[in-house]
């Protein structure tokens, strides 16, 4: 009898499987495991994210702050490319030196768009619409952050909850962005509705009270970004603005002066305007080094100096402003106070600090920035500069102290993981129950971690643990965590740029983008189509629920279902519709098994 292509596959398999020493059954269930994996593969993807970092277009500064982020992005473990966004006007880009420095988009100038009143800030939003209308990039979503940030954990849409209508964001005290809960609101952007939450600012706001690092579905920053410029030309406009009682800018307190803080509500207006909103902001994601550390901040902002206590150490970037050459290659004079190149001042080895427990915690992050930075000089010292024995000695003396900081980190990691949960103070309990975890987190999260709810885990990381071991031996050629070591972050030559270089002239070439509000002057509430969708099947299953509930049990609907809550419903109905993918999976395996002939 002729086989049939099933025969023979069969045959093929039968083949295999007696050379294999686990036999059918154990062949059987690697297969379903194979099938099992696919499907979890699929149902949750990698989302790859597009780092930017918006920066004038000047020599010195920002280069050497760029280079610090991108070693430390690196070295927390951040997925996908990294883009530096440089705002230059044509005559800056001729005198610019350090264009090949790190993978760059050079934008429009946007910082003269209002006739006499240069203004810098315009040039983020402005950078970030360019790049989107210009070289838009392939992943889906975007991270904005600033140069003089430092990354300590990886940012996640997924573990963050990012999707289209919900960002993540660092947080801003209410008093910093009054005007996103005042008449200023009111004024500026009367057509969205009040928010009745406590997400990312008080109640009865019409913006959130958020800013960098922020992460978004790129969808969503294609509408924010025209909105953003937008509004921070109308809020630095408004002659009220210059009150800092309605602000809260304490720079601007006679009648003319305008806030620097008008890009900070152009963000938070433009992305209220375009229906965006920031999950729960969490008030430890983000610190300035030297402030307690009640949790691992996710994000360093050195943007203020700082200094470690009972020691001589302070530090503040506006010191090499620009005078710090981060390309130049030795000699260096590192005996001045502050050197002009090769590294900055050593900060305090962890052995030399001599404060204790959460102080210590404190004190470690307060030197972070500047090992990070110096370690991120070193890396591009020792690729680009000739071999000498003042590079490999100091080189050498920096990647010594990262070792250290790390090794640090991970002893208060195990103190962390073995302290004690408990209140401080014995009326926490009643304070918690009164929102005062929301309202006032700088004392609550210290003084009341249990009532509100922030004891250490088990599994709690002080900083983010890499494949690369912190024991290595500390040599001047061992840099792990280099701008220049994964894929798409190293390898380019130039840099892209947009069409024109004058800011005025490319909103004149682009419409419809300049003139982005009246075209949403209607905010219709958040609905996300597929949490929508699910949404309804759960209330079909619900109203099914309730209903055979009511017939089971004597008390009535009301009886049966008083200690089934709303949310315990969606849970289990969406528990349910997963369970049946998962059947609907090995089912499908089984019979692949059994067209194929391991399954008799």
């Amino acid at each position: 009898m002729r086989k049939t292509p099933r025969d023979t596959a069969s045959c093929r398999f039968g083949k295999c499987l007696e050379a294999c020493p686990f036999g059918k059954v154990r062949a059987a269930a690697v297969l379903v495991l194979c099938c099992l994996g696919s499907y979890t593969q699929a149902s949750h993807p990698k989302h790859k994210v597009h780092t930017i970092v918006p920066v004038e277009c000047t020599n010195g500064y920002f280069e050497w702050q760029i280079l610090g982020f991108i070693y430390s992005a690196r070295r927390a473990g951040q997925e996908g490319p990294i883009t530096r966004l440089m705002s230059c006007t044509e005559e800056q880009l001729k005198d610019y030196k350090g264009i090949d420095l790190v993978p760059t988009f050079v934008a429009p100038s946007f910082k003269n768009i209002v006739p006499d009143d240069e203004y810098a800030a315009y040039n983020k939003p402005g950078a970030i619409m360019a790049w989107l209308e210009e070289r838009e990039p392939k992943e889906d979503f975007i991270l904005i952050v600033d140069a003089d940030n430092i990354m300590r954990f990886p940012l996640d849409p997924v573990e963050l909850k990012v999707e289209p209508g919900w960002a993540f964001s660092g947080y801003h005290f209410y008093e910093i962005l009054k005007g996103c809960a005042n008449e200023l609101a009111d004024k500026h952007i009367p057509q969205v509705e009040p928010r009745q939450d406590t997400l990312a600012g008080p109640k009865g706001r019409r913006a959130d009270t958020v800013g960098v690092p922020i992460l978004m579905a790129k969808s969503d920053l294609k509408k924010v970004a025209p909105l953003w410029l937008e509004y921070s030309r109308r809020f630095r406009l408004d002659p009220a603005t210059y009150n800092g009682n309605l602000t809260g800018d304490d720079f601007t307190k006679h009648p003319g002066d305008k806030s620097w803080m008008s890009e900070m509500y152009g963000y938070s207006y433009g992305a209220a305007v375009a229906n965006v909103w920031h999950r729960k902001v969490d008030y430890t994601d983000s610190l300035l080094p030297g402030y307690a550390a009640l949790w691992p901040p996710k994000i360093l902002h050195y943007g203020a100096r700082w200094s470690v206590p009972n020691t001589t150490w302070s530090w503040h970037k506006s010191w090499y402003h620009n005078n710090f050459d981060v390309t130049a290659c030795p000699p260096w004079d590192l005996s001045a106070e502050r050197p002009s190149a090769g590294r900055f001042p050593l900060p305090p080895r962890p052995l030399d600090i001599p404060s204790e427990g959460e102080d210590f915690l404190r004190d470690l992050i307060a030197i972070e920035p500047v090992v990070v930075l110096n370690a991120a000089f070193c890396e591009r010292h020792m690729k680009h500069c000739p071999k000498s024995q003042q590079l490999t000695e100091e080189c050498a003396k920096v990647r010594q102290q990262e070792i250290e900081l790390d090794i640090a980190f991970d002893v208060m990691e195990v103190a962390m993981q073995e302290e004690e949960c408990k209140n401080k103070h014995p009326d926490c309990e009643e304070w918690a129950r009164n929102g005062e975890c929301e309202k006032s987190p700088r004392y609550m999260f210290w003084g009341c971690r249990l009532s509100c709810g922030r004891c250490f885990p088990p599994t709690l990381q002080v900083r983010h643990h890499s494949k690369v071991p912190t024991t290595a031996v500390a040599q001047g050629s061992a840099w792990p965590y280099g701008a220049g070591r994964k894929k798409g972050s190293g390898a380019w030559s130039g840099a892209a740029r947009a069409s024109t270089l004058d800011g005025r002239q490319w909103l004149d070439a682009h419409l419809e983008l300049a003139n982005p509000v009246e075209a949403m002057q209607v905010v219709e509430p958040l609905r996300n189509s597929k949490v929508h969708a699910l949404q309804l099947r759960n209330k079909v299953a619900s109203r099914l629920y309730r209903h055979q509930a009511s017939q089971l049990h004597p008390g009535g609907m009301a009886s049966g279902l008083s200690h089934v809550t709303e949310e315990k419903m969606m849970g289990d109905v969406t528990f349910f519709i997963v369970l049946m993918g998962w059947f609907g999976v090995v089912l499908w395996g089984l019979i692949l098994m059994y067209f194929l002939g391991i399954l008799q």
